[in-house]
């Protein structure tokens, strides 16, 4: 079973680091990351918001990596299994 964890910060200037740690902690269960940054149409800079789309190899840790990451605010997240 492939689990698939896509996760839309509004803040990400401010949370950035605050989610790299939660990955590094749970980098072992991370087997691919793909991170796409919002632009704004009328500006050629990165928009605040991010998106994060995960493949995790160890169902057993979505929740625990699921609660952290809410737990920082102002992210919002869906899990797929496929």
């Amino acid at each position: 079973m492939t689990h698939i964890m896509a996760i839309k910060l509004e803040n990400r200037i401010d949370n950035a680091t605050l989610v790299q740690n939660i990955f590094t902690r749970y980098g072992c269960y991370i087997k691919t990351r793909l991170g796409i940054p919002y632009h704004d149409e009328n500006q050629n800079l990165c928009s605040n918001k991010g998106l994060i789309i995960l493949e995790i190899i160890n169902g057993e840790i979505i929740l625990d990596l699921k609660n952290e990451l809410l737990q920082i605010g102002d992210i919002s997240l869906n899990i797929m299994e496929i």
